[in-house]
């Protein structure tokens, strides 16, 4: 896996932190929000639509979220309520 990449997340909205991904790790680096969501896309597939409905929640500091896909995926992260950070591992 190559470097990390800091990637801030903004308040209530999704964010793209990864593209065509195949495998790699987030892990959010912020005890708030307490509360983060992340939902995958098919490359190239429009990004999520605002709400939180289709997406897994993160709730944990430090939480890793792995990611693993034989095609590949554009990843979006939500911070709820206050900006954010994660770092994603590809």
């Amino acid at each position: 896996m190559a470097n990390p990449v800091k990637i801030d997340l903004l308040k209530n909205q999704w964010t793209i932190v990864a593209t065509n991904v195949l495998e790699g790790i987030i892990r959010i680096r912020q005890w708030q929000p307490d509360k983060y969501f992340i939902t995958y896309r098919l490359n190239a597939d429009p990004a999520p639509a605002g709400d939180q409905n289709e997406a897994t929640s993160v709730r944990v500091y430090n939480q890793q979220v792995i990611i693993s896909d034989t095609s590949g995926i554009d990843v979006y992260m939500y911070a709820y309520d206050l900006e954010g950070e994660a770092v994603v591992y590809l």
